[in-house]
């Protein structure tokens, strides 16, 4: 909490330990050890949480700014630039349609627990497509996990989601998993390659790894952090 610079009235999604909400910044506190926000809902369910809530700096993981409130009136001379860069410059913006398209394709995932039609409606598309986001159910422990789930493979329309503790993970997704023409994205992709590859025998070809890169960009503006503020951002 203490790279980042809001600015009261700003709608912002925060990640925190066990959920995602959204909500307008309402208050500060002390060294801003914790954001109080009113308006608030649970992201994942669009389900309203009552009365103002404070998050503390301890339980969050990233911040993204969804709407700007109104900038204040600058008292320097008209036309002059900052000397410093501001979060404004740095953080991550997504606006209210962004969140609802979210909302909607989650709401029409495909999910495909056997290789009947369905599977290879959805191998047929996944073979079209060059950017993958990847992501796994219950890969903590990675190789050694006790029972590694469903796998999520999703494109910018749609989202699969294979139960690969039932089907595993047949030949053509693993061709597609692998695919070193494929870019893909994962969080912590360390855990889910460790997976697929010791219990799927199904290699993941190279990634961007969002966890990673979250790590970068912290350190990164905190060795600069006199220069400017900076928020760490985590992708989906």
């Amino acid at each position: 909490m203490d790279k980042l610079d809001l600015t009261k009235g700003q709608v912002i999604l925060l990640e925190l330990d066990d959920e995602c909400v959204i909500g307008e910044v309402l208050h500060f506190g002390g060294k801003k050890s914790f954001v109080r926000l009113k308006n608030v809902r649970d992201f994942q369910s669009n389900v309203p949480i009552a009365g103002n809530q404070d998050y503390y700096s301890s339980e969050i993981h990233s911040i993204k700014i969804i709407q700007d409130c109104q900038p204040e009136e600058s008292d320097g001379p008209q036309g002059s630039t900052p000397a410093k860069s501001t979060a404004s410059d740095c953080i991550t913006r997504i606006n209210l349609e962004d969140i609802q398209e979210i909302y909607d394709r989650i709401d029409n995932h495909i999910f495909v627990f056997q290789t009947d039609m369905k599977y290879h409606d959805a191998i047929k598309y996944l073979r079209t497509q060059k950017l993958l986001a990847i992501g796994m159910e219950g890969v903590e422990g990675g190789r050694h996990s006790p029972s590694p789930s469903l796998l999520s493979v999703a494109t910018p329309e749609r989202i699969y989601v294979f139960d690969v503790m039932w089907m595993n993970v047949p030949k053509d997704l693993r061709a597609i998993l692998g695919d070193p023409k494929v870019r893909r994205v994962a969080h912590n992709a360390r855990l889910v390659e460790d997976v697929l590859k010791h219990r799927y025998q199904a290699p993941l070809g190279k990634c961007f790894d969002t966890l990673v890169s979250t790590y970068y960009n912290s350190k990164l503006y905190s060795t600069t952090r006199t220069t400017y503020i900076h928020t760490f951002i985590c992708s989906i």
